[in-house]
């Protein structure tokens, strides 16, 4: 996040919704609009659009793919990034720091879904 705290944070999951963030006036003031949903099927599949993070101020564009599938244990959750266009400082300078950062998002959901 831009602000430091999730909570800040939303999703309207429907085609055209807004992955977009509150950032309070002690941290900077304003909001940001991490990506937009293009495609919505509840309990199934969320795909956004757009460049995450530093990615953002390049001539980049991503797609974030969520699938989920349900198991004997509850639901498994398979998560994709695919970004490309012009990156300034190059995509093999940016990419190991992009997948961490989405490596551990990943993780967190995780810790998220089995905390009771």
């Amino acid at each position: 996040t831009y602000s430091g705290d999730a909570r800040n944070m939303t999703i309207d999951a429907k085609a055209g919704g807004c992955f977009c963030e509150v950032v309070p006036s002690k941290v900077g003031d304003g909001s940001i609009e991490h990506a937009r949903v293009v495609y919505a099927q509840p309990g199934k599949l969320l795909r956004l659009s757009g460049a995450l993070g530093p990615l953002q101020a390049e001539a980049a564009v991503g797609t974030l793919t969520f699938t989920l599938k349900p198991t004997a244990k509850g639901t498994q959750v398979d998560m994709s990034y695919v970004a490309g266009g012009y990156l300034r400082m190059g995509s093999k300078v940016i990419a190991p720091g992009v997948d961490m950062v989405m490596g551990q998002q990943i993780a967190a959901l995780k810790k998220a879904a089995e905390a009771p």
